[in-house]
């Protein structure tokens, strides 16, 4: 509540006019209980669920996604390998140029 201010001589006395000033407002505060009803709405993926469930080529679709996935995965692996060596590399250099 950013309009309850007080102040004092002392942080003790500030305070206790700050509960003095709560306490009376809080007197007249109604306390009020409110129920709002949220709107479900359908996730707009859920149409596409079980499309292919009849689909004789979804398992090897499936397959197909994986073995690109684990290409990938190899080929990011591969690429950071490259720059760890690269990173050493250019640390021996650095040290044996300052020597």
């Amino acid at each position: 509540m950013p309009e309850c201010r007080s102040s004092g001589s002392t942080k003790e006395e500030a305070l206790k006019i700050l509960h003095r000033l709560l306490t009376e407002r809080l007197k007249k505060v109604e306390i009020v209980s409110l129920t709002v009803d949220i709107p479900q709405t359908e996730n707009p993926l859920m149409k596409w669920a079980g499309a292919f469930k009849n689909d004789p080529h979804f398992d090897e679709m499936l397959e197909d996604i994986a073995e690109l996935r684990r290409d990938r995965n190899a080929q990011i692996a591969e690429y950071y390998d490259r720059l760890d060596e690269a990173e050493a590399t250019n640390k021996i250099e650095v040290e044996e140029t300052a020597k």
